[in-house]
This record gives C-alpha cells, sequence and structure tokens, in this order.
C-alpha cells in the first residue's frame, strides 16, 4: 500500500511539473513542445517554398531542433503541417500550420 501511495505521489508530482510554468520564463514544458512544431513548420516552410531547397534537404535541415516532429505537406496549398502524433495514433498534438504568402512575405505561421 506504502509503494502504491509513493507511485501515485511521483506521478501527480510529474504532471504537476509538466503543468507548473517555470519561474524565470513563464512557459511551461507544453509550451516548449508547441514551440518545436511551429518551428518545424515554419522553416521547413522556408526552406522548402522561399528557398526552393528539395524535401529531404529541409527535413534534415529541421529534424534535429524540432525533437523529430511528424511533418506533412500540402502543395496544392503551398502549406507544412507539423505536430507529435501520440504513441502513433491519429490523434495530433501541439499542431502548427506554416502557409507560403508571396516571395516578399515568405511563409506565416499559424496555430
Amino acid at each position: 500500500m506504502k509503494r502504491w501511495l509513493a507511485l501515485l505521489f511521483a506521478q501527480l508530482g510529474i504532471i504537476g511539473l509538466i503543468l507548473w510554468p517555470d519561474s524565470l520564463t513563464g512557459l511551461r514544458i507544453l509550451d516548449i513542445l508547441s514551440l518545436g512544431t511551429g518551428y518545424r513548420a515554419k522553416e521547413f516552410c522556408t526552406c522548402l517554398f522561399v528557398l526552393e531547397r528539395s524535401e529531404e534537404s529541409c527535413n534534415a535541415l529541421t529534424k534535429d531542433v524540432s525533437l523529430n516532429a511528424a511533418y506533412s505537406i500540402d502543395l496544392n496549398r503551398r502549406a507544412i503541417s507539423s505536430n507529435f502524433q501520440w504513441f502513433g495514433s491519429s490523434l495530433p498534438l501541439f499542431p502548427s500550420v506554416a502557409t507560403f504568402q508571396d516571395e516578399r512575405r515568405g511563409c506565416l505561421l499559424r496555430r
């Protein structure tokens, strides 16, 4: 019984740390994951549509910093979607979409 209670308090503590904002930056760990998908969508869009590089090159450029978030390319809308997959399910977490505007403005990130 004591072990079960200790595990319960440990799990609640971990969840509290994930949801509690950092005192210096005000960011939560969940916000940092959202930054990862936003970064991947925006930089991938810029690399693919503004710099006109290959998909493989853009994937290699954004893969490490974005915590390997999944992405999809919509060539008709000229948009990149990025998100984390929840243990292989179809439920996307922290989705971000970047769309190409024009040559002057580049790509715009939308959440």
